[in-house]
């Protein structure tokens, strides 16, 4: 697997856009990405590193 670095407060701003734009709910994201609600809201805040 190739070493990766992922800039996190990116991933956040796409993340909010994308829902936004599709309109839905962090619930409903959460869910479809199989991601814990506090694990949604770490990468939204850009604090979660990948």
């Amino acid at each position: 697997m190739k070493n990766r670095q992922f800039d996190t407060e990116k991933l956040a701003a796409s993340i909010k856009v994308l829902v936004k734009a599709a309109g839905l709910r962090n619930s409903e994201v959460c869910k479809d990405v199989r991601m814990s609600p506090s694990c949604y809201y770490r990468t939204l805040k850009g604090k979660l590193m990948i």
